[in-house]
């Protein structure tokens, strides 16, 4: 009998491997484009669609409708937490605040690395806004928020 190893089947036929792909990283790169398709075509028919079942951006880490969650919907974002719980598509990614009106106040990062509510948890606990957008939360006028 003779074993081959996965590190070797998934190898290039050019390296000496069988060229097959590794279907974790295969299957997370097609739920990072979802991800992505996502948030660049909110007015999209079916970006509405998810909008209005799941909400702008809801996360399972905030506890937002996890029962009512798709498999996929689920997978989509879990996706970037992989084995070692790094978040690699969100550091990747520069939001653009423009408006505010896909920003979520709390729960987004658009100040600083981390949002605010994990910097500002004792202001969140009493806040009667904790699901506000940015462009609910005030404006720029002459620089000055």
């Amino acid at each position: 009998m003779v074993w081959v190893s996965w590190n070797k089947i998934n190898m290039s036929k050019e390296e000496g491997g069988l060229g097959i792909k590794r279907l974790d990283l295969f299957n997370d790169a097609l739920l990072e484009k979802w991800r992505w398709k996502l948030f660049h075509e909110l007015n999209s028919l079916w970006g509405r669609v998810l909008v209005s079942k799941y909400g702008v951006r809801a996360t399972i880490k905030e506890g937002s409708l996890t029962n009512k969650m798709s498999l996929w919907w689920s997978d989509i974002m879990l996706a970037s937490g992989g084995e070692n719980n790094s978040n690699w598509f969100m550091d990747a990614v520069t939001w653009k605040i423009r408006d505010g009106k896909r920003t979520r106040f709390w729960f987004d990062s658009w100040i600083t690395d981390e949002p605010l509510v994990m910097r500002f948890s004792r202001i969140f606990s009493v806040s009667t806004q904790q699901h506000n957008l940015v462009y609910n939360m005030g404006y720029w006028s002459s620089r000055r928020w």
